[in-house]
């Protein structure tokens, strides 16, 4: 079920293991495809590839969550020069999601299979600040804020939701941890730690 609820796309490519660049051969033998920046048409660098199956979804997710076309038969991080990627062929036509840091994610309309490349184009997200403080104010540096941190002045940003809300989850070695829920139409995050008692 965890592995499930990666689906989201939420906490993604923050720390994640070193692979060669890839680049795109003149012929592909598998499911092949580039990603590339909406607006610019440049490559996307680093992103992870997610191939979901036509069939039904049977597992129940909140509200708002965002629901995958089907189950999940392969993930894969890619890096590339090129924003290229080849992957084995599936063993039946797939939707194909996609997501990358500072990116909203996405998911093909339709299904696909392996005669034909795809193009994936990505649009930049929307960066929402916050801040954290604690009881008195006072800014707290180095909070872990979902995947990232504050900074010296407390403050911080994050990509807007995938869906129409994620939970963040705030912490530091000092004070209460606290979950927050993000929506898509929030334009600021003020989190308060309290102390520990």
């Amino acid at each position: 079920m965890k592995k499930l609820l990666a689906i989201g796309f939420l906490a993604l490519a923050c720390s994640r293991e070193q692979h060669p660049p890839q680049v795109m051969p003149k012929r592909c033998d598998g499911l092949c495809g580039q990603v590339v920046d909406a607006k610019t048409k440049q490559p996307v660098r680093e992103f992870t590839i997610f191939l979901f199956a036509n069939r039904p979804f049977n597992f129940g997710l909140p509200p708002g969550y965002p629901i995958p076309p089907g189950p999940m038969i392969e993930e894969r991080v890619i890096e590339s020069n090129d924003g290229s990627f080849v992957l084995k062929t599936p063993p039946e036509p797939v939707f194909v999601g996609v997501s990358a840091r500072g990116y909203k994610s996405i998911i093909t309309p339709k299904t696909v299979d392996a005669s034909t490349a795809v193009r994936i184009t990505l649009m930049k997200s929307r960066h929402i600040p916050g801040h954290v403080s604690d009881e008195q104010g006072r800014p707290i540096a180095n909070a872990r804020v979902g995947e990232t941190t504050s900074d010296a002045q407390g403050d911080f940003w994050i990509d807007e939701p995938p869906a129409e809300w994620r939970q963040l989850d705030i912490s530091d070695d000092v004070h209460e941890p606290q979950r927050v829920i993000v929506r898509a139409n929030d334009q600021r995050i003020d989190v308060v730690l309290r102390a520990r008692p």
